[in-house]
C-alpha cells in the first residue's frame, strides 16, 4: 500500500458532490460529501457512514509532475490530461478514504489509478479491497475520527 495515489482522468472534471456520493455508495462506501470535488486543494473531509475522515488531495489540470517522466505511464493514459493526487501520513482511515474515492472515480468517470508504492495500476475491485482493509484496520487500531472543528465547518 502507498502513502500516495494518482488518479488520471479526462477534462473536464464534471463530478458533483451528489455524483461522487452516489458513486461512493455504489462501490460500498456510503458517504456525505460536504464539498465539491473541484474545490479539492488540501485536506478534503468526507463523512463516510462508518467513519468521518478525509484525505489530502489536489486536482491538477495537467499530468505534468504526476510521474510524467515515466513513458510507460504516459503511454497508458489514453487522452487523460488531468490527475488527482491523494496523499496521507500514518492514519489508515485517510488511506481508506483515498482508495474509496479512487474506486468511486473509476466507476463515475473512467479514471486510471496508479499506486506508485506498488508500481502498478489498480482497478475498481483493487481500490475497494484496499479501502475496506484500511478502514477495518483503522477501526481495529481505534484511530480517532477526524472531524472538523466547529469553527472550521
Amino acid at each position: 500500500m502507498s502513502l500516495n495515489l494518482y488518479a488520471f482522468l479526462k477534462s473536464p472534471v464534471d463530478v458533483s458532490r451528489a455524483d461522487l456520493a452516489e458513486a461512493l455508495a455504489a462501490v460500498g462506501f456510503p458517504a456525505v460529501v460536504p464539498h465539491e470535488l473541484s474545490e479539492a486543494d488540501g485536506y478534503w473531509p468526507v463523512e463516510f457512514a462508518e467513519r468521518h475522515c478525509g484525505v489530502q488531495m489536489v486536482i491538477s489540470d495537467t499530468v505534468e509532475g504526476a510521474l510524467a517522466d515515466d513513458p510507460e505511464i504516459l503511454g497508458r493514459l489514453g487522452g487523460r490530461d488531468r490527475h488527482v493526487l491523494f496523499w496521507w501520513s500514518s492514519l489508515a482511515q485517510e488511506g481508506g478514504a483515498a482508495y474509496a474515492i479512487a474506486a468511486a472515480l473509476i466507476r463515475r468517470c473512467d479514471v486510471l489509478v496508479y499506486d506508485p508504492e506498488e508500481g502498478g495500476w489498480m482497478d475498481l475491485e483493487g481500490c475497494r479491497k484496499v479501502a475496506r482493509e484500511m478502514f477495518d484496520w483503522a477501526r481495529e487500531e481505534n484511530e480517532p475520527e477526524n472531524r472538523p472543528d466547529a469553527d472550521d465547518a
